[in-house]
């Protein structure tokens, strides 16, 4: 915002200028940079030229390529990024590979729930054990219930906790993570991992449910940084719209997701010569009589001559 002022704020809500998050406050920039031709909508309806679209802006430009630039400074470290494009998943980020695939530290996350709605809430029941590996020390993770505990009894590790569509997780520090076998035994499902297998993806035991699983994941002994800078190239096709969002979490389980910036290729095309000139009154960008804005998303509001 210009100036933290009421007209200010409440101009920043009508542009989408906003996150949503799990209850942490973090810094979160998304911009995207170079825009050609670029055309931005504001909540008025009037179109306004740009080079910078941010975090809720809604544009069309002519770039068939652009950078999406991300900047984050956060309470906790970061442990992953997914930006999206709508449901689907564009680029999975996670920071400091080589020094997560060096460490020692893994961690076993349970999240989901049942359905969305009353009843939503899944109650687990868990118990690792450790073969060829042994466990130095434990860490809950979105533990909010003081009676709950971690308890460790020689190579097992075992807790019981809730979720109801969030996450929680156990951090386990072994002597050594990259041998070995890790069992995981629960109310809820059951399976057996090589620990060699951790690398760079993460191992996911889907559940059913409703995000239901079981995630386990290799990090570094020592906290992850808490800032990031990114850059991702994302493709732009005509007659293709983006809508790009990032979704962060965080090391100690909060998530943040980032309101969409929705992009349009528009591929306006003119035929010169002609003495009379319209609008397309989506995208405003000059249309010669007998010609057609190839605006995507509003191919079928031609314009017509006045």
């Amino acid at each position: 915002m210009p100036e933290l002022e009421r007209d200010d704020l409440f101009d920043a809500f009508r542009h989408r200028r906003h996150y949503a998050t799990t209850g942490c406050r973090p810094y979160i920039d998304v911009r995207i940079g170079g825009l050609e031709n670029g055309q931005r909508r504001l909540h008025s309806g009037d179109i306004t030229p740009v080079e910078t679209a941010h975090i809720g802006d809604i544009l069309s430009c002519s770039n068939d390529m652009f950078k999406l630039d991300i900047d984050i400074s956060a309470q906790a470290g970061i442990e992953r990024i997914e930006v999206k494009d709508g449901t689907d998943v564009l680029a999975h980020v996670q920071p400091e590979m080589e020094r997560r695939m060096a460490g020692n530290r893994v961690r076993v996350q349970c999240e989901g729930a049942e359905y969305r709605g009353r009843s939503r809430r899944v109650d687990w029941d868990v118990s690792l054990k450790l073969h060829g590996a042994t466990p130095l020390k434990t860490q809950a993770v979105n533990f909010w219930n003081a009676d709950c505990e971690i308890k460790v009894e020689d190579d097992a590790v075992n807790w019981g906790y809730v979720t109801t569509g969030g996450a929680h997780a156990a951090d386990v520090w072994l002597n050594d993570a990259s041998m070995g076998k890790l069992s995981f035994t629960s109310n809820i499902t059951n399976f057996d991992i090589k620990l060699s297998e951790l690398d760079a993806n993460d191992l996911v035991e889907d559940c059913g449910g409703l995000g239901k699983a079981v995630r386990v994941t290799r990090l570094p002994d020592e906290p992850l940084p808490a800032t990031l800078t990114h850059q991702v190239s994302v493709p732009l096709s005509s007659g293709q719209e983006r809508c790009l969002f990032i979704r962060v979490v965080f090391e100690d389980e909060h998530i943040a997701w980032t309101s969409p910036i929705y992009v349009t290729r528009c591929d306006c095309r003119t035929q010169h010569g002609k003495q009379r000139v319209a609008r397309n009154p989506v995208c405003s960008h000059r249309i010669q009589s007998a010609s057609v804005c190839r605006c995507s998303k509003y191919s079928a509001l031609d314009a017509q001559i006045a």
